[in-house]
């Protein structure tokens, strides 16, 4: 049996249509305490922050702020994506889940391979039936 490898965010998931909302509401949040200006960010503005741990992410993003927020808006959006996610608002990119199946009908075993934690994989799977 061939085994296949796929990356998930950006690969199968559209990773963009939860990150985006859930960094602009971690950003409003900062606003709203004075640490940034109001202001509303797009997919291709925050596209360049997809995949790098969270903490080095809010370190570039908005390097001035203090420790303690960067910290909490990393796990506010975590969290923020799983409630996304939970509401049915992710989406996998179009035909992806007919190409695996045909994948997998035609024997290939199909493997998943991402830096993102296991809990936001795992909620991933169970909520598309990727099993």
């Amino acid at each position: 049996m061939t085994n296949l490898l796929f990356d998930y965010d950006g690969t199968i998931h559209d990773s963009l249509h939860i990150y985006v909302p859930a960094v602009q509401s971690a950003y409003d949040r900062l606003a709203s305490l004075g640490y940034a200006a109001p202001r509303r960010w797009t997919g291709p503005q925050l596209q360049r922050w997809i995949g790098y741990p969270p903490l080095e992410m809010w370190n570039q993003f908005q390097p001035r702020l203090p420790e303690n927020e960067k910290q909490f808006s990393a796990e506010f959006v975590g969290e923020e994506m799983y409630r996304l996610i939970e509401n049915g608002q992710a989406r996998l990119y179009p035909h992806i889940t007919q190409v695996l199946e045909t994948l997998h009908r035609k024997g290939y075993r199909l493997l998943l391979l991402s830096t993102c934690p296991r809990r936001y994989l795992d909620t991933h799977v169970e909520h598309f039936g990727l099993h």
